[in-house]
């Protein structure tokens, strides 16, 4: 499984340095989610706090990698590392191939399971800018 080849962020991580990413995703449902509707990706830069955000629809692989690729080329720095949390939307081949075939590969690590106080960057986003801007939207 895919999900055990993917080291819990731990040493790996360059403390300081910019490029190191922590995201997660946010639905946009209203409080229902059923049914297709917006979800955001949303990304921090652990050392400088650098946030961008994207919009996609529904929560799919694809999407998901469009909004990343999208999300790295506009950092005004080298993207180095990614933290996830546990969900099939990060961690997938179509990811993780994206990170590891390039001239320099880019380090893929999540959470521990079931503990979300392990992003605390992403989460501190969510919580200020994107419920505060989207509010009931949000689940």
């Amino acid at each position: 499984m895919l999900r055990q080849q993917i080291p819990i962020r731990g040493s790996v991580w360059e403390e300081g340095k910019a490029g190191w990413l922590e995201v997660d995703t946010v639905a946009l449902c209203g409080g229902s989610v059923a049914g297709e509707f917006v979800w955001m990706v949303d990304g921090v830069d652990y050392a400088t706090t650098w946030v961008e955000v994207r919009a996609m629809w529904g929560r799919g692989q694809a999407g998901t990698l469009e909004a990343l690729r999208d999300v790295e080329a506009s950092l005004p720095f080298d993207l180095l590392g990614l933290d996830s949390d546990n969900g099939g939307e990060f961690l997938n081949h179509h990811v993780m191939s994206w990170l590891q075939k390039r001239p320099r590969p880019v380090f893929m690590t999540r959470s521990r399971p079931y503990k979300k106080d392990d992003n605390p960057a992403v989460v501190d986003l969510i919580n200020m800018l994107v419920k505060g801007a989207y509010g009931q939207l949000l689940t």
